[in-house]
């Protein structure tokens, strides 16, 4: 059971979240609830979120951009670091090409619509 200890969650547990994950998915019980985001590209959050997200749990600062791991529903990286912080157990193993047909390669800066610095594959244009 995870309790809280000094006002924060025991996320980590007693298994590694590849364990947590297939026993999960054999019916076997586990020392928590797998946690997925961004694993898949179906669980994935919008790039300016994930900023968001990154600088509420004081891994970046304002301005620190952000990769769009895919430019098609410009979803952004759930780095290790974050992973970390919030516990997940879900890795995402990113294909050789995007939705679009190219390489995560080459990265540049770029802006979103609302702003926010990010990262975007050399081959990506607007």
């Amino acid at each position: 059971m995870n309790t809280a200890k000094n006002g924060k969650f025991d996320l980590a547990g007693t298994m590694t979240g590849r364990e947590r994950l297939i026993k999960t998915l054999n019916f076997v019980k586990t020392d928590r609830v797998p946690v997925d985001m961004g694993g898949t590209l179906c669980s994935g959050a919008h790039v300016s979120i994930i900023a968001k997200l990154r600088q509420a749990v004081g891994l970046d600062r304002p301005g620190d951009p952000v990769k769009v791991i895919e430019p098609y529903q410009m979803l952004g990286e759930v780095a290790v670091d974050l992973r970390d912080a919030l516990g997940l157990d879900v890795v995402y193993l990113p294909g050789l090409k995007n939705f679009f047909g190219f390489a995560n390669t080459d990265w540049k800066p770029w802006k979103t619509f609302d702003g926010t610095d990010v990262l975007v594959p050399g081959m990506f244009n607007t």
